[in-house]
């Protein structure tokens, strides 16, 4: 998964042809900061195209980006980023 800053857009591309897809999210904390928010959710597997969606990312709000390879239940996470 990674982040394009012109135009914030987001891409998730399964690069593996092993059966397993993945989904990748925009996570960032809620409102109130107490808790983690998922704001977009994009899945790509099964075909030979990366799945694509624009995210405006705003200010100096927190993001990060987690990733799930289908094969295990594992989630990975990108550092912590912002527009400012």
């Amino acid at each position: 998964m990674y982040y394009k800053d012109d135009g914030d857009l987001f891409t998730v591309c399964d690069t593996n042809p092993d059966g397993y897809g993945v989904t990748g999210q925009l996570k960032t904390l809620n409102s109130n900061g107490t808790g983690i928010i998922t704001v977009m959710t994009l899945d790509d597997g099964g075909d030979s195209n990366c799945d694509s969606d624009n995210y405006d990312i705003i200010g100096a709000k927190s993001y990060s980006m987690w990733v799930n390879w289908h094969g295990n239940s594992s989630w990975y996470e990108s550092v912590v980023f912002s527009e400012s």
